[in-house]
């Protein structure tokens, strides 16, 4: 997701190229990310941009005094083009684009999102604070009025750990999941802190490394194209998306803690004292060497194994001791997945190609539970009943 850093970045390089031209056309191929209708926004057609603005992580556009507000999501971004084709593109499809800009001088450029889950947003509004999500942001940690006074006054009485509280935007805005690590990490301290057992001299030192942090972010982006910021941000970041790298500070694994839609990471000798943190998704799986508890805790556990076992398979955890950890043949199975390349996206064929694992390598794969299907995530669930049936002896009718 792009974070104030590349979202200020981007409002720089449009203040060079997009202010003091006319809007010729816009193009909506997805009407999804359209969120507003009044202004249309077909009256944005022969009016200037006079003026690019950035709150938070949403990018505003100030065309002749009616505003354009983009928030990316987590997979959307700009891309510019010098000479964008004039032709109308189709939409639907694999085609990431949702909105396309044309300018005056024949420039111009594309709002994308990529991926099946769709959060790209765009405003077209008189103001920028009827967007809600501007309307409730937090302080601008670059703004002049967050001052370490203004940051203690802020954690002081917040019972909530730290990396939670950096990455609310109606209390800071603009820092996401990847930032907050980054932080956390400069300033030596643990993600689960709780912010209200800050000292003021802890809040000092955490104020001076968020500010340098998202500054030296800031200015490493300056001048850089669209199109090779999200290249940056991944090579200017020391522990996000590192995780089992060593630390750049002292040597140390990256360790991960994940969590439903989210992860982060962090370095236990900088920030922990040494002491891993505890992931809870994990070890809650591991605890689960009782395939009859298994079947009991999958529906709270939501796509519990995938989440786990194949995510540890790509993230290369050591296969041994996982599998010493758990049932060997569910775990096997799992990481058998995993390592066949199945991935984040292909989760949901997990629960079809386990029934191997679980109930003996003899079994074929085509014989599957009734009414299963590779794709089908619900065969999952109903793969671990049938494997707790088994263990525990107990024995049901097979729906029809």
């Amino acid at each position: 997701m792009p974070e104030l850093p590349e979202v200020e970045s981007l409002a720089a390089f449009l203040r060079e190229r997009a202010v003091g031209h006319a809007i010729a056309r816009i193009d909506v191929l997805a009407i999804s990310a359209l969120k507003t209708y009044d202004p249309p926004i077909h009256a944005l057609n022969g009016l200037t941009v006079t003026g690019i603005a950035r709150y938070g992580k949403f990018l505003d556009l100030d065309v002749d005094g009616i505003h354009v507000v983009v928030h990316f999501a987590l997979l959307g971004w700009l891309k510019w083009n010098d000479a964008l084709p004039k032709a109308p593109m189709r939409p639907g499809g694999k085609n990431p684009v949702a909105m396309r800009v044309f300018l005056d001088d024949g420039s111009g450029f594309d709002l994308t999102e990529q991926g099946t889950k769709k959060g790209l947003a765009v405003y077209v509004v008189r103001d920028p604070k009827d967007v809600p999500g501007i309307a409730d942001l937090g302080p601008d940690p670059l703004s002049p009025e967050f001052t370490p006074a203004a940051l203690y006054e802020i954690t002081k009485d917040r019972r909530t750990q730290i990396k939670g509280l950096l990455r609310s935007q109606k209390i800071i805005a603009g820092i996401g999941n990847a930032y907050s690590d980054e932080v956390l990490h400069a300033a030596k301290m643990s993600p689960f802190k709780i912010a209200s057992s800050l000292t003021e001299d802890e809040v000092t030192a955490l104020h001076s490394v968020m500010v340098n942090t998202l500054s030296d972010a800031v200015e490493r982006a300056r001048g850089i194209a669209a199109g090779s910021l999200k290249a940056e941000k991944k090579l200017g970041l020391r522990v996000h998306g590192r995780a089992g790298q060593k630390c750049p500070v002292c040597g140390d694994v990256i360790r991960e803690v994940s969590f439903a839609d989210s992860a982060l990471q962090y370095c236990p000798t900088c920030q922990t004292g040494g002491k891993p943190l505890a992931d809870r998704r994990m070890s809650r799986l591991l605890k689960l060497a009782d395939p009859g508890q298994l079947a009991e805790e999958l529906p709270d556990l939501g796509p519990a194994v995938e989440l786990t076992a194949v995510l540890a398979a790509e993230r290369r955890i050591d296969r041994r001791s996982l599998v010493d950890a758990l049932d060997g043949p569910l775990l096997g199975a799992a990481v058998d997945v995993g390592a066949g390349r199945v991935g984040r996206d292909g989760l949901e064929r997990v629960g079809g190609e386990l029934r191997t694992g679980l109930l003996g390598g003899g079994q074929r794969p085509s014989g599957r539970i009734a009414g299963e299907r590779p794709g089908d995530r619900s065969g999952l669930r109903r793969l671990g009943e049938r494997y707790g049936q088994r263990s525990t002896g107990a024995r049901r009718d097979r729906p029809r």
